[in-house]
């Protein structure tokens, strides 16, 4: 079982376990039962049925980060804006570990690169007011397979474990969760921005439906839709999508 740390936020409800199915299906079991409160935060060692966007499923092994973190909405449409919450959560918490200059970035809508391949990702469901916020990150080495596109913390000799990390999003993302209920979107969309890969640059965007799009990637508007400018100058707010670089990059 995941061993509680002491310096967890007070406010927060840490239930831990050693294998799951995934922390976001537990998270919305209990949400479903009522048996939840707020700024519950779920951390297991290992996940059996680990899944991204679209069922994606990923491989979840022992010593990698698997946390949910159960968020209460008074608007349940502003949910996917808790994405950038988390995702800047976690790029705060990472770089209080190793300052990682020009190899850590954010990839819209809900991915952390490093060297430019996946460290990690985040996956937000909903039920009712409820938000599960799911977060991810590769701690311990990847499998081969995946080493092309997918790389883990110990790849740049940095040592951290699950608690530590879960420990330190938690605190960021309780910040930046505060911040976002007093300001709205404008100050999180700013920082993200900050943080983000591929803006300025030409990307290409790939629809569920098999359609892409080509563009330059301008950022995101006010609810955090993707920018895309077309060659005629018109900018195509995108809701839905995944993107890449020209040059290959994710």
């Amino acid at each position: 079982m995941v061993k509680e740390e002491p310096n967890f936020p007070k406010c927060v409800h840490l239930v831990c376990f050693d294998t799951l199915d995934s922390t976001n299906s537990e998270a919305l079991r209990l949400i479903k039962a009522g048996r939840v409160q707020e700024n519950t935060i779920i951390l297991t060692n290992k996940q059996s049925e680990g899944r991204g966007r679209r069922n994606a499923k990923w491989i979840s092994p022992a010593g990698n980060l698997y946390m949910t973190i159960v968020s209460k909405l008074a608007k349940p449409s502003l949910a996917g804006q808790l994405s950038f919450v988390a995702a800047l959560a976690v790029y705060d918490s990472i770089k209080e570990f190793s300052n990682l200059k020009g190899q850590l970035y954010l990839k819209w809508p809900n991915d952390i690169l490093l060297c430019q391949k996946k460290l990690g990702g985040i996956l937000i469901e909903s039920f009712e007011n409820y938000c599960a916020v799911g977060i991810w990150v590769n701690l311990i080495p990847v499998e081969l397979s995946i080493e092309n596109i997918a790389i883990s913390l110990t790849d740049i000799d940095l040592s951290v474990t699950p608690c530590e990390l879960a420990s330190g999003i938690t605190k960021n993302y309780l910040y930046w969760c505060n911040l976002w209920a007093e300001v709205g979107f404008i100050d999180l969309r700013k920082a993200w921005l900050k943080r983000v890969n591929g803006l300025g640059k030409e990307i290409v965007v790939k629809f569920s439906n098999g359609k892409s799009e080509t563009g330059i990637f301008k950022g995101i508007d006010e609810i955090g839709r993707l920018l895309l400018e077309k060659a005629s100058g018109t900018l195509q707010p995108i809701s839905s999508a995944d993107i890449f670089l020209q040059d290959n990059e994710l």
